[in-house]
């Protein structure tokens, strides 16, 4: 074993994989990455206290097993423009940047904070262009991607009204998902007035030892329907409304 301690990780967790994984991804910017976020977590405030002892598993390791799993599924490449909602320090999208063929990525997040220390590092380290930092709000963008990537910054399905303006026709979201605590009724619902479709639904048990963990790949096959996607005050107010009902 070497000094790697993502890889040395990995290797513990998923014996089988880790020479796939290792052929896509670029382990110098990982560790890189890594420890940015153990340097300036306190100074950015990008993690919890019990949240911050945590950091390789639940936000390297995860986020580095989710991507490997996309790139399963969907062809990124060096041409697809990726956007990547509520980023906070880069997570996930920061994580595609250390693909050793990464796409075009546009992280997005209206807190300067946190998502401007990630600029300053990356422009100090790496001096790539393959990165792109947009601090605002998702509807007042005006750019379209091929894929939109969300963590957990809005709850699903509402996520995929709120970043609906930001796909292109055929272009997909890809949310990612914990336990499967919403109504598949009202999801149903949603994604027809959006013209979205499930086109698959992954499951990761290999994440089990963080929780439960899915993945939709939905895409858009046709535009919305009148009145859709709502604006963001209506869907704020929605999602408050539903969660006090629970």
């Amino acid at each position: 074993m070497n000094n790697n301690l993502i890889k040395n990780r990995l290797y513990e967790l998923f014996p089988e994989l880790i020479n796939q994984i290792e052929e896509k991804f670029n382990f110098e910017k990982l560790e890189a990455y890594l420890q940015f976020l153990k340097d300036f977590n306190e100074i950015g405030g990008f993690f919890s206290k019990s949240d911050s002892e945590n950091i390789l598993d639940r936000h390297i390791i995860e986020s580095i097993f989710h991507i490997y799993k996309i790139i399963l599924n969907y062809p990124v490449s060096h041409e697809t423009y990726l956007a990547d909602i509520g980023t906070g320090p880069g997570l996930p999208g920061y994580v595609f940047f250390t693909l050793k063929n990464p796409p075009m990525i546009t992280l997005i997040d209206s807190q300067i904070r946190r998502l401007g220390i990630l600029e300053k590092f990356h422009k100090e380290k790496f001096a790539d262009d393959k990165v792109k930092f947009i601090y605002g709000r998702v509807e007042d963008l005006k750019e379209k991607f091929d894929l939109v990537i969300m963590r957990s910054t809005v709850k699903y399905p509402w996520s995929a009204e709120m970043i609906y303006r930001l796909l292109k026709t055929n272009s997909y979201f890809i949310p990612f998902l914990g336990k499967r605590n919403y109504d598949l009724d009202f999801e149903k619902k949603i994604l027809e007035n959006l013209g979205l479709k499930i086109e698959k639904e992954i499951d990761i048990p290999e994440l089990e030892f963080l929780g439960n963990r899915h993945m939709k790949l939905l895409k858009k096959t046709s535009e919305s329907k009148k009145g859709f996607p709502r604006n963001w005050e209506t869907i704020s107010k929605e999602i408050k409304r539903t969660s006090w009902e629970k």
